[in-house]
């Protein structure tokens, strides 16, 4: 059984409280009857002394149903307000009992039946509550057959039968608050028990994504080895067997960071920790994205992949554009993973209704599945099929992340497939129009079939390179080696390998790099050396990278060197925070000749413009 504490009290107290308008209102009612059947000045005194007793009932109560106290210091005081209460109220049955008719003798008796009724259901929270509420109604209720019978009206046999039809009443009561009570208390304990359920899943999720977050981290510091040199070797000139092996190991790396940010990616969705972002962007742009990243794999396997936008939906849209290439780029990688032959296309309209709602739709002609299949895919590491791994691979993640994605930004997804027919997956999302807004470049039109434009993705390789949110297994940008050249960067990693990789990644694009293995190190190179710019990992021994970058800026002020942090720690919230530390940006790794390239445009074009500014007011 529940121990019956502090809730039970504000229970009460927030119960009379919402109750009380009731009380006075069936107070008047009887007063009235009280005033127009009996006295009108007995009706009046009625009136006045509810209306009084409630107002102190009221003050005596607020403390505890306002919250400011969790339960009285002294609980008589309470108790005797609830049973002046009571009393005063039953003055209207006993008055009316007190006319000489078999009528009022009948309403007064089912008024005081009502009113224990009313205090069984409103006070069972408290017991003592409902005893004192109840013992003044029980008492008036004993005296009405006793004043009959004094005033002879009812013989003792008249007498005994109403006692015990009284007894029998209160034990019926009695009865029915021990029942409600112990539902209530069930109840609460079925509350508490998921409360505590639920307390222990958050927790759960919150450890799994703590480990996650760290295994992200013990994880890309290898990786980071690994597709660093690989990457660095593709670039160089390799006999053919040597290439084809650094390529495999290039790929296999990726492969393996991809599985990677899947997994963070739904940790991350189960946590409720998935962070959207509203700008303006270009849906050209990001057909654009998806033709460039898609069309080599799909011309590889022979199928044709076409991204057809309708002419009637605005270009201009308002949302989550990394989210949005991010499910067009799972949708569409599936399609083109599970057609052997034939297209994939990518369709964009608007719903009929809502001009804000788009509707994207994938279409493949591959090798479908049944709607029971098309239910299931849909939840983590589920495939169509315990051969889907083995023919085509995957972990069955993707579909998972789209549908977590989508629903966290107000959208819906369904699957429609049959076998042999291929698959349309349809996602719609709240992506409001802006056509006042400023975006990016304007994209080049097409025309492909009456009412749609056609993506053409010919020439974009610059804009991919800019793009922060590429994902792996894109194709490097050619890395603008003259722009690089005679670039200082200051390396700061306690592990060998990271810095062995950063700085053969910074000699291939024509960089000349320093690397130390601490903050106390990089503070002293500092001193006697000019950077452009400095690369801190976060998680070193002794002075960290937070430290290291607040030592550097305090220490050489204003001429400090643009300083980024580049750590393993990848969650969003991770690098919002170390962004928000100060540094002036942030490099994931595994470091990829792609992000190393973005990351040093941004210095080049940093140091082109303040030379520009200062060629300005010369």
């Amino acid at each position: 059984m529940i121990e019956i504490g502090q809730e039970s009290w504000r229970d009460v107290a927030r119960s009379r409280a919402a109750q009380a308008p009731r009380r006075l209102a069936y107070a008047a009612i009887g007063s009235i009857v009280v005033g127009v059947f009996v006295s009108p000045l007995l009706g009046l005194a009625c009136c006045a002394a509810i209306a009084l007793s409630q107002f102190v009932d009221h003050r005596v109560w607020a403390p505890v149903a306002e919250g400011r106290v969790s339960r009285p210091d002294r609980s008589w005081p309470i108790l005797l307000s609830v049973m002046q209460a009571s009393f005063v109220y039953g003055a209207i049955p006993m008055s009316l009992w007190s006319v000489d008719d078999d009528g009022f003798r009948m309403l007064a008796v089912l008024w005081l039946v009502g009113s224990l009724l009313h205090t069984t259901m409103h006070h069972y929270f408290n017991k003592r509550v409902w005893l004192f509420s109840s013992a003044p109604h029980l008492m008036i209720f004993l005296m009405l057959p006793v004043t009959a019978f004094a005033g002879g009206d009812w013989s003792v046999k008249g007498l005994g039968l109403g006692l015990f039809g009284i007894a029998l009443y209160m034990l019926h009561m009695a009865m029915t608050f021990r029942t409600v009570r112990d539902g209530a208390h069930e109840q609460e304990r079925a509350r508490l028990d998921a409360m505590r359920q639920r307390q222990e899943a958050i927790e759960a999720t919150e450890a799994k994504s703590a480990f996650l977050a760290t295994m992200s981290h013990e994880i890309r510091t290898p990786l980071n080895g690994v597709i660093g040199l690989a990457e660095t070797l593709c670039s160089q000139d390799l006999p053919a067997d040597g290439a084809k092996h650094a390529e495999t190991i290039r790929s296999s790396g990726v492969l393996l960071l991809e599985l990677l940010n899947d997994i963070l990616d739904l940790s991350k969705i189960e946590a409720g920790k998935f962070v959207l972002e509203e700008v303006a962007f270009d849906l050209d742009e990001i057909g654009r994205k998806i033709v460039n990243l898609h069309t080599p794999k799909a011309h590889e396997r022979g199928i044709d992949l076409d991204v057809l936008i309708d002419d009637a939906v605005a270009r201009r849209r308002r949302g989550d554009r990394h989210r949005l290439i991010q499910i067009l780029h799972n949708l569409v990688s599936n399609a083109v993973k599970f057609t052997d032959a034939g297209r994939v296309a990518v369709r964009v309209a608007t719903t009929p209704d809502d001009a804000d709602r788009v509707v994207f739709v994938v279409e493949d002609t591959g090798v479908g599945m049944t709607q029971e299949q098309a239910d299931k895919v849909l939840q983590p590491f589920v495939q169509a099929d315990s051969s889907t791994t083995r023919r085509f691979g995957g972990t069955g993640l993707g579909l998972s992340i789209v549908s977590g994605i989508v629903d966290a930004m107000g959208g819906d997804v369904a699957i429609r497939s049959a076998p042999g027919e291929g698959t349309a997956v349809t996602v719609t999302l709240p992506l409001a129009a802006c056509a006042d807004e400023p975006i990016g470049d304007a994209v080049d039109d097409g025309v492909a079939g009456a009412g749609a434009r056609a993506i053409d993705g010919a020439g974009d390789a610059v804009a991919q390179a800019q793009a922060p949110e590429r994902r792996p297994g894109e194709t490097a940008p050619a890395a603008p080696v003259a722009a690089f050249r005679g670039l200082r960067v200051l390396i700061v990693d306690d592990n060998t390998v990271n810095r062995v990789v950063a700085a053969a990644m910074l000699s291939s694009l024509g960089a000349q790099s320093i690397a130390v293995e601490s903050g106390p190190a990089a503070l002293e190179t500092l001193e006697h050396e000019t950077v452009d710019v400095v690369f801190m990992d976060i998680a070193m021994p002794g002075m960290d990278g937070v430290e290291a970058m607040r030592a550097i800026r305090r220490r050489h002020g204003e001429a400090t060197p643009p300083i980024f942090a580049n750590s393993a720690h990848a969650m969003t919230h991770e690098v919002e925070r170390y962004l928000a530390e100060g540094f002036d940006h942030y490099v994931t790794k595994p470091i990829t000749l792609a992000n190393l390239t973005v990351a040093l445009m941004r210095v080049v074009d940093a140091r082109a413009a303040n030379t520009a500014a200062v060629g300005a007011v010369g």
